[in-house]
């Protein structure tokens, strides 16, 4: 059986996020298809004996790399390595490396190395410099970082032009760095064919392939999730990590902008927010304070959630990749009201599985008209599971790494 190394930034279990899910998954699929060997630089889990028995029937190995006592700052390293970006310098470690080099001289060569994220890259640039045999490359860059990062900036204009130059800095970094080292993979996987034509497109290369995510559909029923679209239950929900970016942006976007307006016309709405804690600002603890707004943190039960919610909303103006937000309110059967941004990448059609809206009027009409159109919702939730179940599962992500690595 063919041999892969695994090398990634972190291991979550049971995942929490899009990034956990995904590189789960990818090592689930990874297990049918090889002997797998996986390079941890973290782990996260509750119930630490559960981790490892999940990784023991997956892998043949995996090794956590040991912490150095003495870490470099950020700023130190930013100031040694000016042109490289930050996210690049603060992964990169020298017990990383030192890891990776021990498992290369324990076994035969490997027939793939897979390195999960554009963050991780510095760790086999040595391997990538002076390739060797038959070993091949891939690199899961997942999100186009230069361009998330640019239009993290192009939703920020508070501070002035100096701080704007100044926000400018990281994703020049990034952008250099992708056209530096993306070429030297024999696999670049992004998760939406938007990003695999744009970087093909940019860089002029043929090496990239798209990889999407998806869920597993959950064991429910559809009649008890539609039964509060007849009732007078208005819950506006969303759902995710509540310390990243975009995320904490959509929010203060949806309450600052949008909510107001349906409150004009749906005094009786309320606005629930669920998701990992983890790195939230206080001041999304403080919407509490509002009368028609629920902070729930992490939530163990989703699917109580989604009984009772009426629309799920993605009001994201920035990241990238694609949305597995989308994908599991979509098992649920619910109406989703996004923005551009929210659905880019994903097969997703206005009016037929989903309501887009990219200003504040439009975004309140449609959630509003969703309220006072059951049906309506009802059809948009039926055509968002129909298309996940038919392109968006995991289960079928095995098949798609065996056609691009077996078949190209």
């Amino acid at each position: 059986m063919k041999r892969l190394l695994f090398i990634t930034g972190g291991i979550h279990y049971p995942p929490r996020s899009g990034y956990g899910f995904r590189v789960y998954n990818l090592i689930k699929s990874y297990a049918k298809l090889f002997e797998v060997v996986l390079i941890a630089d973290s782990f996260n889990a509750p119930d630490e004996d559960e981790l490892r028995r999940q990784l023991d029937s997956l892998t043949l190995e995996y090794v956590f790399v040991p912490k150095s006592k003495l870490r470099m700052p950020d700023s130190l390293k930013e100031f040694l390595h000016p042109i490289k970006p930050r996210q690049v310098t603060s992964m990169t470690t020298r017990q990383l490396k030192s890891t990776i080099n021990d498992v290369l001289h324990k076994y035969p060569a490997f027939d793939f190395i897979h390195v999960q994220r554009l963050r991780m890259a510095e760790s086999v640039m040595h391997l990538l410099k002076r390739k060797t045999g038959n070993t091949r490359f891939i690199l899961d860059l997942d999100d186009w970082e230069s361009k998330t990062r640019f239009r993290e900036v192009e939703t920020k204009n508070k501070g002035g032009a100096i701080k704007q130059l100044r926000r400018l800095i990281e994703p020049t970094r990034l952008r250099a760095y992708e056209n530096r080292i993306l070429p030297l993979f024999d696999y670049v996987y992004v998760c939406s064919e938007v990003d695999r034509a744009g970087l093909s497109r940019e860089l002029k290369l043929n090496n990239f392939y798209t990889v999407p995510n998806g869920v597993d559909i959950p064991a429910t029923t559809e009649r008890n999730l539609f039964i509060n679209q007849n009732s007078e239950n208005k819950i506006i929900l969303y759902i995710g990590s509540l310390g990243y970016g975009p995320n904490i942006d959509a929010i203060e976007y949806f309450v600052e902008h949008i909510f107001p307006l349906i409150l004009q016309k749906r005094p009786e709405a309320k606005f629930w927010i669920a998701g990992n804690m983890d790195g939230a600002p206080r001041h999304l603890f403080d919407l509490n304070k509002h009368p028609c707004i629920r902070v729930l943190g992490f939530v163990e039960n989703l699917r109580d959630l989604y009984e009772k919610a009426s629309v799920f909303i993605v009001p994201l103006r920035q990241g990238g990749g694609t949305r597995i937000k989308i994908l599991e309110a979509s098992t649920y059967y619910k109406p989703i009201v996004s923005t551009s941004v929210g659905c880019e990448g994903l097969e997703f059609q206005h009016g037929r599985n989903i309501m887009i809206a990219d200003d504040p009027e439009g975004f309140s009409d449609a959630c509003c008209e969703l309220f006072d159109d059951p049906e309506k919702g009802r059809l948009l939730g039926q055509a968002a599971r129909k298309l996940v179940e038919e392109k968006y599962l995991w289960m079928q992500l095995e098949n798609r790494i065996r056609r691009i690595l077996f078949s190209s």
